[in-house]
């Protein structure tokens, strides 16, 4: 089976310098949540997305910029599943934040392939 993970973290095609992905987790304290933000720094590629990336809705298809996030470790958006419940994961590339939207997950080659909006800047 082929491993793209390796291509991934090759010094040749991923970005020079890591992402960050920020991961938020709380718990239930004197009946309030409280959260916290986690970052996480991470090395893939990044790429501009393309047309199947775009979202289209009744209203018109949404124009905000969008980048696709490629990871050898894995990236979340929101769920409520057999791993719990939680919030999607943003990354933080070039000063901007892009929050998660599309997941593709593609452990069994490697890698994970997710689709980020812009949150208009941090």
């Amino acid at each position: 089976m082929l491993n793209v993970g390796r291509v991934i973290n090759s010094s040749k095609l991923r970005q020079p310098k890591p992402f960050t992905v920020w991961r938020k987790t709380g718990d239930w304290v004197a009946g309030r949540f409280e959260e916290m933000e986690t970052a996480i720094p991470m090395d893939g590629v990044v790429t501009a997305a393309g047309t199947k990336d775009i979202i289209q809705v009744p209203e018109g298809d949404r124009t905000s910029q969008f980048m696709v996030f490629h990871s050898t470790l894995p990236l979340f958006v929101t769920h409520d599943d057999v791993q719990g419940k939680g919030t999607s994961d943003q990354i933080e590339w070039h000063g901007e934040r892009y929050r998660l939207f599309q997941l593709k997950d593609w452990s069994d080659f490697g890698y994970y392939r997710v689709a980020g909006t812009s949150m208009g800047g941090t």
